[in-house]
């Protein structure tokens, strides 16, 4: 088994789809809704990635989790390929790499209860019939769902929004992962849940050993919550570094915009938002909307230090 200190990471990824209606002889107008991203998740770190709608956080999370095959690059799970894997292992690694959805009534099926959405990872596992109840009300106690065997009838419908959530989370728990990628966990939720779930997010990570990845397009949960964070734009990470210096000295003209708008300084709207699947072979995908785009953005920028642990793809940017 391979030692790393990586609990799951992605090197050189790309996934590409074609426009709905292509034709296969055209398929390589297909544009890449990830484009050529590497990113790592130590062990025990909550690392932050942001971006706008489109662009492409969720299907990276998708490719981690194995859920989708890359076209290009390669998945690590604790050090080992997963396209290499096959069967029993394939199944093993991915088990370890649970995505929460954003939507979790979309995640539950509305005509199941609780007792069988949670307890469906222990019988795919073959979890003794005799256990599974117990097993559940233990599951639904970790999330903060009071009186679980309350529950255990409720389908979807009949819960509220918080409570779905847990109990998607108590279902993820249920394979005893070690890498939870939680995308938009509470953007769905009630600004008076959110932190109630923010907050449990972090005991079970302090409880149960998690590494964790969170989605988000609100940069002050991210920054609130992670040690690193990436900001994703047009399929690829833009800039990266531990959050307290690219939140807080963002290099990247599309990060700067970001925090000005969470920051409520920016009265534009933050400079506007590149398209999603942007060509960037033909160049920054930021440049058209970006107050400092030149010439020289005409070129694809490369990642460059800015600082200590921190990556910056940026013509202008100096680093400094």
């Amino acid at each position: 088994m391979p030692e790393t200190d990586a609990a799951v990471e992605g090197r050189a990824l790309i996934r590409r789809y074609a426009p709905r209606g292509m034709v296969r002889e055209r398929r390589g107008a297909a544009f890449a809704a990830v484009d050529g991203v590497s990113v790592r998740l130590s062990r025990g770190e909550v690392y932050g990635l942001v971006g706008r709608s489109g662009a492409g956080k969720s299907t990276l999370a998708r490719l981690l989790a194995g859920l989708e095959s890359p076209d290009e690059g390669v998945v690590r799970i604790a050090g080992e390929p997963l396209g290499r894997a096959g069967g029993s292992r394939f199944r093993e690694l991915t088990r370890r790499v649970q995505l929460v959805f954003q939507d979790a009534s979309a995640a539950l099926d509305p005509r199941q209860p609780v007792l069988s959405a949670v307890a469906e990872p222990l019988v795919v596992r073959g979890a003794a019939g005799s256990g599974r109840r117990r097993r559940v009300a233990d599951l639904l106690s970790s999330v903060g769902l009071a009186t679980p065997e309350a529950l255990f009838g409720r389908r979807p419908r009949e819960l509220s929004g918080g409570e779905r959530q847990r109990v998607v989370l108590a279902r993820a728990l249920a394979c005893e992962p070690s890498v939870l990628l939680l995308d938009e966990p509470v953007s769905a939720l009630d600004v008076s849940v959110r932190g109630q779930v923010l907050n449990l997010l972090e005991e079970l990570r302090e409880r149960l050993d998690l590494t964790m990845m969170l989605i988000s397009h609100d940069v002050q949960v991210v920054a609130g919550m992670c040690s690193r964070v990436g900001v994703m734009l047009a399929g690829r990470i833009v800039e990266e570094g531990p959050t307290a210096d690219v939140l807080g000295r963002p290099r990247h003209p599309f990060t700067r915009a970001l925090v000005a708008v969470a920051s409520g300084t920016d009265g534009e709207g933050g400079g506007g938002e590149a398209e999603a699947g942007s060509p960037w072979a033909g160049g920054c995908a930021y440049r058209q909307s970006c107050p400092e785009a030149g010439p020289q953005c005409g070129r694809a920028p490369e990642p460059r230090p800015a600082g200590d642990g921190h990556e910056v793809s940026c013509h202008d940017s100096d680093g400094s």
